[in-house]
């Protein structure tokens, strides 16, 4: 049924529905590792600082900091890890109907997101922003499986602004990906008392993936074939290389030979 599913849209809502049951399920244990992280580096909080003040605004920046400890440990073991997630990413698309093969990327992106998100959000799992914090990382996996499916096509509707993007330094455009949702968070939260804080990062969160793709998807929108040789650091394929096993393969033109 998935394979015949041309449009992606059916695909797109199992990696919604699968991606929220996945996030729901395994908050508990998925937060374990950061908790882990951050109780060995001290529980840091503002409770005693004047609400309004530098001071206050200081203290906040530092336990942010913080905070990202246990998120940033988590990134460094996948990447020191790369090559053994790319190698069973692959042995386990090759083991799965063709038509599920697609689905992979974005429920493995559902996961790893949901590391970080779950072990930085372990008390404040139980709000709800534009969504439920608990089915955000969903919304990662979904990310993924649009920007993986529909990349190309987009990147031939905008072909102008894709052109010019391609002018811009790779530096430049990473810098833009990064202080964009950072001066949208600053602004958003410039308050003696934050409010609607879950809504608020899950809308800096969007916008950082929205200037992700914007900026730095590959020339030509083949995501899935750039992870593929990112995750594990292998040369770029030549043009007639087969694509990365968990891509949408591409329908059969009515009529091709064979």
């Amino acid at each position: 049924m998935l394979q015949r599913d041309t449009s992606g849209a059916l695909s797109l809502l199992v990696v919604l529905v699968v991606g929220v049951l996945l996030s729901y399920i395994l908050w508990v244990p998925f937060a374990q590792p950061t908790e882990i992280v951050n109780d060995i580096v001290g529980d840091k909080n503002c409770a005693a600082k004047q609400p309004g003040t530098g001071e206050m605004r200081t203290c906040a920046a530092t336990v942010a900091a913080w905070k990202m400890v246990g998120p940033l440990g988590i990134g460094v073991a996948v990447f020191v890890l790369r090559k053994h997630l790319a190698k069973w990413i692959t042995k386990l698309s090759a083991s799965l109907h063709p038509g599920a093969r697609p689905l992979v990327g974005p429920l493995l992106a559902t996961l790893l997101f949901l590391l970080v998100w779950a072990g930085s959000h372990a008390s404040t799992g139980g709000q709800t922003g534009i969504i439920p914090q608990k089915a955000f990382p969903a919304i990662i996996g979904v990310y993924t499986y649009v920007v993986v499916r529909y990349g190309p096509a987009l990147q031939q509707k905008m072909p102008t602004f894709f052109e010019k993007r391609e002018r811009l330094p790779v530096i430049v455009r990473v810098l833009i990906t990064l202080a964009v949702p950072t001066l949208v968070s600053l602004l958003i939260t410039n308050q003696d008392r934050v409010s609607d804080t879950a809504q608020k990062e899950q809308f800096v969160v969007l916008i950082g993936l929205t200037l992700a793709y914007l900026m730095l998807s590959p020339k030509g929108g083949d995501i899935a074939g750039a992870a593929a040789e990112r995750l594990s650091m292998s040369p770029a394929p030549q043009p007639t290389a087969a694509p990365a096993a968990w891509s949408q393969p591409a329908p059969k033109t009515p009529g091709a030979s064979t």
